[in-house]
């Protein structure tokens, strides 16, 4: 690939001190992505002003997730190469596991039901106005973050869903300032208190910190 051929030509050297790899992510979303032509965005922006939103490809699937989870995927494989070079030059996918990828009907059902007030709101429908050719399918084969990184997605398809809906729903509906929604304790606790199973997961998907900085996880366990 290219950047194989970049990383040989140029920092291949044993006496390199640049370390560098390259990750890619699945379809990341999450509240706070403003950027065009993005699904999630689309959808929020035209149902705060009352429109409906037109899907072109419903049954495209996609490896959806929140963006907290390739960027854990990001600092893991950082980690790993400040440590050592073994990993230089070496490409990593990071995304969620094969069976929690769902179809764009799926994902924008779902938003809706955390947006609609009612059932019989109407916020989407299906279009046949296709101006260009959509893969049906995409998805990422992130084994070897998982075996070489220990590195591996934590949270499920409707934790997900739920994150990105709530902060959306928060910004349009509720008016809250979205610096108090996403600084820290009162959002991510309040919902792990009462989620032990999340709790399970996000623990279990945390093998990577665990073997990266082990005092540093004791500690966050406690």
């Amino acid at each position: 690939c290219i950047f194989h051929s970049y990383y040989c030509s140029f920092f291949m050297a044993p006496d390199c001190k640049q370390r560098i790899a390259s990750a890619r992510a699945g379809n990341v979303i999450g509240g706070g992505d403003w950027a065009k032509d993005r699904i999630v965005v689309d959808c929020f922006k035209s149902w705060s002003v009352g429109d409906m939103v037109e899907i072109r490809s419903p049954d495209a699937t996609r490896p959806w997730q929140h963006v907290l989870e390739p960027l854990s995927g990001y600092l893991a494989l950082a980690v790993s190469l400040y440590k050592s070079r073994e990993y230089c030059g070496e490409s990593f996918n990071f995304g969620p596991k094969f069976d929690r990828s769902k179809t764009v009907l799926n994902l924008i059902q779902d938003l809706s039901d955390i947006w609609a007030d009612n059932e019989e709101e109407k916020t989407f429908k299906i279009t046949d106005n296709i101006p260009f050719h959509e893969a049906g399918l995409l998805k990422l084969n992130c084994e070897k973050s998982l075996y070489k990184l220990y590195w591996e997605a934590t949270l499920s398809y409707e934790q997900c869903v739920e994150f990105v809906g709530s902060w959306y729903v928060n910004y349009y509906k509720n008016e809250l300032s979205m610096y108090d929604f996403i600084k820290g304790a009162e959002f991510v606790m309040s919902g792990m208190s009462a989620n032990t199973k999340l709790i399970s997961e996000m623990r279990r998907g945390l093998d990577w910190f665990r073997r990266a900085n082990p005092e540093a996880y004791m500690v966050l366990l406690d």
